[in-house]
């Protein structure tokens, strides 16, 4: 069975003088709706398949590059759980005119977890005439032909196709194959979101998400959303200018995200040697007297899961909540749950300490 990945970008009508990146790609000052998708999947050799995603372009005929989505640290993605779905994580916006190419930076290693359990940390390969680069501080650039039309004030689709089936192992490295497809098989996929930015314009039912870009994306709220701390995992209320990370459904047609989980980044320190994680995925072993359950993530943020599944500690502060304002408690932590654990990972063990666990309906 194929896996599909797409990552989806949404730019808003925008001068062209405030366009943050962009070399030129049109005549006038008005910009184009641009939707950015990766897609395809890995063979079935891999049962996860982990890579950041730091920046997506657009180039013109002239060679000027505009860029469409950008992720200082890089947003997680796992091939092998986005079968048939779609993943919206930003904005951005692109002026009006053709464009021939995109490029794509990632991280210069995949990580693979194996139908076995094993992880397996390796370099992306080279090749120049397949338009797959080193491009220098751990990133890796894919470059390959991607005619697009921008028109002022209308949506158009960026599909970039990971030819995962047509990628190989060989020597210790992975040969990646990048490259433009259709769009119109993305529209009636499944989609989901997983956004970051700070919190304004809030209502009672919603808010845009500013994102680095400047740009925002509309989030809704409604009864099933679970507002949580990243410091405390007490749930809270959300305020105006809070830094947040928003996970839920994502409208296609509308290009909204319908939040399920909004975590309030409020951790002002981070402990030594670990990385603040959100990651959500089943629950394969659960020991309520130890404190501790044994998670396989299908999904992640701000982080890459270090292995094929993830021991996650529990305490006497860890909020434990079933969505989604409901009380828990450990012993409804069982087995083939799925849930979304909020807290920090231990970069030596890969235990993920956390500070709230929410129980999915």
């Amino acid at each position: 069975m194929d896996r599909q990945l797409f990552i989806g970008v949404f730019a808003v009508a925008v001068g062209l003088a405030s366009l943050a990146g962009c070399g030129g790609g049109g005549t006038t000052t008005e910009a184009g709706l641009v939707s950015v998708h990766v897609v395809d999947g890995f063979r079935e050799d891999y049962a996860q398949v982990w890579s950041s995603v730091y920046r997506v372009e657009l180039k013109t005929a002239g060679g000027q590059y505009c860029t469409v989505f950008e992720s200082a640290d890089g947003e997680a993605v796992n091939a092998a759980d986005l079968a048939g779905t779609s993943q919206f994580m930003g904005v951005g916006a692109a002026p009006q005119g053709a464009y021939t190419r995109a490029r794509v930076t990632l991280h210069d290693h995949i990580r693979l977890v194996d139908r076995a359990g094993r992880s397996h940390d390796l370099p992306l390969a080279g090749d120049a005439g397949a338009g797959m680069q080193a491009g220098g501080q751990g990133r890796f650039t894919c470059e390959f032909d991607a005619p697009l039309q921008v028109s002022s004030g209308k949506r158009c689709d960026l599909v970039v196709d990971f030819d995962l089936a047509n990628f190989q192992v060989q020597g210790g490295q992975v040969r990646a194959r990048l490259q433009g497809a259709d769009a119109s098989r993305v529209r009636g996929y499944a989609h989901t979101g997983a956004v970051r930015g700070t919190v304004s314009s809030l209502t009672t039912s919603g808010f845009s998400l500013l994102q680095a870009s400047g740009r925002s994306v509309a989030v809704t709220m409604d009864a099933v959303t679970t507002v949580v701390s990243q410091s405390t995992g007490d749930t809270v209320a959300l305020a105006e200018g809070q830094r947040v990370a928003v996970t839920g459904a994502y409208d296609w047609d509308a290009r909204t995200v319908a939040a399920d989980l909004i975590v309030v980044n409020d951790l002002a320190i981070v402990p030594a040697g670990s990385t603040v994680a959100h990651v959500r995925g089943a629950v394969t072993a659960a020991d309520p007297v130890a404190g501790s359950f044994v998670l396989t993530p299908r999904q992640a943020q701000c982080v890459l899961p270090n292995a094929a599944t993830m021991t996650v500690t529990i305490s006497d502060i860890t909020n434990i909540v079933k969505a989604p304002r409901e009380p828990g408690v450990p012993a409804d932590i069982t087995v083939g749950a799925d849930v979304n654990v909020v807290g920090t990972l231990n970069s030596d063990t890969g235990t993920l300490a956390a500070t709230a666990v929410v129980i999915r309906r």
